[in-house]
């Protein structure tokens, strides 16, 4: 690693890491810009969250900043590439890949849940993706008993996953009816929800 590149890699890692600061504030604008210029700066990178820590150590070497994905490489590079990231050997091999599958592994790679809780958030998923097709659309609820259990980490891949995700966290139901009303091939996630449409 020249020192070029280490002083590049130094000052995205300090940036990093004020920007993760900013995740604990009280001011939701704030916490929120902080989210988008860490997702940013991520795909830059062609990284992910599950990267976050790596990245803002001290140690890491120029290989951790390198990108995930070459555009260079050929897709059966891409596959095997793929496969030594832990994707479903028999999804990725496949033409066409089994979407289903995929999409069922990173549910369960990021979210937990019980089996048949991941079969049922998969194929949602894929169903936002059809759903101008259908006149009745079933809601998908992310309960839990207590606080701190992941269901805001669960809407965070959901938006990675889901057609046109549209978040509204603490909005009024007068604001979400307007905008289905405009864009109707959304998919709205709604973050604590309970308090919010009670």
């Amino acid at each position: 690693m020249t020192k070029r590149s280490a002083e590049i890699n130094e000052k995205v890692r300090e940036r990093l890491r004020k920007l993760f600061a900013m995740l604990g504030s009280s001011n939701v604008s704030e916490r929120e810009n902080a989210r988008q210029k860490i997702d940013e700066l991520l795909a830059r990178h062609r990284k992910t969250c599950n990267d976050l820590t790596e990245l803002m150590q001290d140690n890491n070497t120029a290989d951790s900043w390198q990108a995930a994905w070459d555009d260079a490489q050929s897709d059966q590079q891409h596959t095997g590439s793929a496969i030594k990231a832990g994707l479903p050997t028999t999804a990725v091999n496949e033409e066409p890949p089994d979407v289903l599958t995929l999409v069922h592994h990173i549910v369960e790679k990021h979210i937990s849940m019980k089996p048949h809780e991941r079969i049922a958030t998969a194929l949602w998923i894929l169903y936002t993706h059809i759903a101008r097709r259908f006149t009745f659309s079933p809601r998908l609820v992310f309960t839990s008993p207590v606080r701190g259990c992941g269901k805001t980490t669960a809407l965070v891949v959901l938006e990675k996953l889901v057609c046109h995700p549209e978040r509204m966290d603490n909005a009024t139901p007068a604001a979400i009816y307007r905008l289905i009303d405009q864009a109707r091939d959304i998919t709205l996630l709604v973050d604590e929800a309970a308090t919010t449409l009670a």
